[in-house]
């Protein structure tokens, strides 16, 4: 806690980035963020001479399902011959997050599975493209920009008709 404590002390002073300091200690941006929002916690911690662990919330537990239904899409995606594989961008994950909610809650009318705290979690679920790319690093997966796989594509069909 106390290292975690001294990082943020280290960005408060302001002498370098909070990217520089990021780097520097290997950590990441929502990391430091979520010890901004629990700083007094862990100074009190720290202050009793504690050395436990503060447990981190997840917040997202209501959007397992979410998850392990576009994780079994990329999967199938991948199983698929390349030209006819969709880029996965945070576009994409988006758009398939957005069906299998509606999915979701379409087959949780019929018959009632999610429980109380999925429903509330996939009910206000909005598939925002911040949350898409933050689930592509969690699981992985290559992120793919459209752009750059569309110039791939072009350049093979160049190298075939020998335009090169």
């Amino acid at each position: 806690l106390q290292e975690k404590l001294d990082i943020l002390q280290e960005i408060k002073r302001g002498d370098r980035t909070q990217a520089e300091i990021v780097a520097a200690h290997q950590t990441s941006k929502s990391s430091v963020l979520r010890w901004k929002k629990m700083e007094e916690k862990m100074r009190e911690e720290v202050d009793e001479g504690k050395r436990g662990k503060l447990k981190r919330t997840n917040l997202n537990d209501g959007l397992k399902r979410i998850k392990k239904a576009v994780l079994f899409f990329c999967d199938l995606n991948r199983a698929l011959p390349k030209d006819l594989q969709v880029p996965i961008t945070e576009g994409a994950i988006s758009t398939r997050s957005l069906l299998i909610k509606d999915r979701l809650l379409e087959k949780n009318a019929i018959d009632p599975f999610l429980t109380d705290k999925e429903k509330f979690e996939i009910t206000k679920f909005t598939a925002s493209r911040a949350w898409a790319g933050k689930l592509v690093r969690q699981l992985g997966l290559k992120s793919a920009n459209p752009v750059a796989a569309e110039i791939a594509k072009l350049q093979v069909k160049i190298e075939e008709y020998g335009l090169i």
